[in-house]
């Protein structure tokens, strides 16, 4: 007697169907994975864009800080408020003013 070594084989209809089925389990599964990063990755990247932005917003008002800073250090340190100052008062003004030029006369032909 001889032993049948081969498995029976199951008819064709059947193996197809089982395909099919472990295809769609598998396609599904790659779906919700692909489903899950992107939610993920959206999720991120604007929680990232809203952080951006708020430093953006906090970046443009300190430098409207600074630019304001700026002006006031200017109206202060302006020659008028200068003159203004008890130090300056305290000083005497010369009987004779010489302004020293710096740039070279042209000469005249």
């Amino acid at each position: 007697m001889r032993y049948k070594s081969l498995q029976t084989r199951k008819p064709l209809s059947i193996e197809i169907k089982k395909t099919i089925t472990y295809l769609l389990i598998t396609l599904t599964t790659i779906i919700i994975g692909l489903s899950a990063y992107f939610i993920l990755a959206i999720g991120s990247t604007s929680q990232k864009g809203y952080a951006l932005k708020q430093l953006q917003l906090e970046n443009n008002q300190l430098r409207l800080e600074g630019e304001e800073l700026e002006s006031e250090l200017t109206k202060i340190l302006s020659y008028p408020k200068v003159e203004q100052t008890a130090e300056s008062k305290k000083m005497i003004e010369p009987e004779n003013k010489v302004y020293i030029n710096t740039i070279p006369a042209k000469k005249k032909k």
